[in-house]
């Protein structure tokens, strides 16, 4: 949500190339400039593709562990080019100036899926 009464751009970047951040469900695009007029809420999907061989998951092969991160920017916007924010928190800061940043963590636990019962 963007609680600021100005327009902001999002860019979100990967550690990795496992982690796909996207501005839409769809996947069609990528989240590294989404726009949110003030006081809007968005969203970005993050979707994790793991890059394991077959054979991790075929068997009873021991799950794979994922760690990895997701960093967040907002970028100052305003309409017009070039000029600096003149008010605000980001007062000073220049249109596409990162004003604010943070770091989320992934972790997922991959692998073959087996349930056992008891016979009887």
């Amino acid at each position: 949500r963007n609680v600021r009464d100005r327009p902001v751009t999002l860019g979100a970047t990967s550690n990795t190339k496992q982690i796909g951040i996207y501005a839409d469900e769809a996947r069609s695009t990528p989240a590294t400039a989404v726009r949110l007029a003030a006081h809007a809420e968005g969203v970005l999907c993050v979707c994790l593709q793991p890059n394991l061989p077959p054979e991790a998951y075929a068997g009873r092969g021991a799950p794979r562990h994922f760690v990895g991160g997701v960093h967040v920017r907002v970028h100052a916007t305003k309409e017009g080019t070039g000029a600096p924010v003149t008010s605000g928190a980001e007062a000073g800061a220049h249109v596409g100036a990162v004003v604010e940043e943070h770091v989320l963590r992934i972790s997922a636990t991959i692998g073959r899926a087996l349930l056992r019962t008891p016979a009887r």
